[in-house]
């Protein structure tokens, strides 16, 4: 750089230094991000395009899972979120545990959508009468509460306790009654297919203080491929992805033409499981006109219920305990639903 050119650069800073300053300032005022997120309207994800088979039927409705629009909380949307009543200021302790990183709760949530999806296979396929296979059992790292001593992270697949094959809870159960309190193991653990040498010290009641899952691998047939963002997570679209895969591999279309929203976990045994943030999914499934709005029946129903009135919503709300709980409505509504 020329002396000239520097010279030049410098007295442009020196002329505009005032306005710099506050530029800069005004940058991480607003970008600047608090122990809070932001939860909003959120809208529609369609599972139809999310579900492949080969040969599959075709369908000339949708099936579309409900989502919340959720944001890490800077002043802008914090001061937008006190005069939008649909917009919802929540600790950052609602959204992740103390003990753990943000990334450590979206991997928690990564692995919810993984169980979802098998969940949502293994019972499509079944009811629908298709070949279905499961093996590979393996029991996941969930959470660690804060009082947990351990070097176990998000996601880890137990193996070993010091060096004895454990696979199933149980088995880890079993082990872990062998030792007292305070006293320390070994966990060998996979995780992305690595493996790792871990320790939990037990707690006061001589647990390892952390939540785990069982997970398994589904084989079918026909194939079914997923294709979720890597943005999209958790098992709230679990309901709405077992009917599409279920829609798929019978002749009779159950969406009847219609544009069906829903939300609600699927257990492997098609249980409809309650969720969070269902006032900004009705709001969004109001916004998004869509035919119909499947909910867990109980607390999540009634909420929505409470919200639709308060608001004048016009969408059709269906309370649904089981899977069967849905299609049997689909079939039974085939005139009466579609407004």
């Amino acid at each position: 750089m020329s002396n000239k050119t520097y010279d030049k650069i410098k007295n442009i800073i020196k002329e505009n230094f005032k306005d710099i300053i506050i530029f800069v300032i005004t940058i991480l005022i607003a970008t600047y991000q608090f122990p809070y997120y932001i939860e909003s309207t959120g809208g529609l994800l369609e599972t139809t395009d999310r579900v492949k088979i080969e040969n599959s039927y075709k369908q000339k409705g949708s099936f579309n899972m409900a989502y919340v629009n959720e944001m890490p909380a800077t002043i802008p949307l914090m001061l937008v979120a006190l005069i939008n009543k649909n917009w919802d200021i929540v600790k950052e302790e609602d959204v992740k545990m103390t003990t753990e990183t943000i990334d450590e709760a979206m991997t928690r949530s990564k692995l919810y959508l993984d169980i979802s999806l098998d969940n949502a296979l293994l019972y499509a396929y079944t009811e629908a009468g298709k070949e279905v296979e499961v093996n590979n059992y393996n029991t996941v790292l969930m959470y660690k509460m804060e009082t947990s001593k351990t070097d176990m992270v998000i996601g880890d697949q137990i193996k070993k306790i010091n060096n004895v094959d454990v696979n199933s809870l149980d088995d880890i159960q079993n082990e872990v009654e062998k030792y007292k309190s305070k006293d320390k193991i070994s966990i060998d653990v996979i995780n992305n297919n690595k493996e790792y040498s871990r320790y939990a010290i037990l707690n006061e009641e001589g647990k390892i203080g952390v939540v785990l899952q069982t997970t398994f691998d589904i084989k079918t047939n026909p194939e079914c491929i997923f294709n979720f963002g890597k943005k999209e997570s958790g098992p709230s679209g679990g309901l709405m992805t077992t009917l599409t895969i279920y829609n798929y591999l019978i002749k009779e279309d159950i969406t009847n033409g219609m544009k069906i929203a829903g939300t609600g976990t699927i257990e492997a045994d098609g249980t409809v499981g309650e969720i969070g943030g269902i006032k900004y999914k009705l709001a969004g499934v109001e916004k998004q006109k869509a035919d119909l709005f499947f909910v867990p029946a109980g607390e999540n129903y009634e909420e929505a219920m409470k919200y639709k009135k308060e608001n004048n919503y016009k969408i059709k709300i269906v309370p649904v305990k089981t899977f069967e709980d849905a299609v049997k409505y689909l079939k039974e509504n085939k005139k009466n639903t579609k407004k």
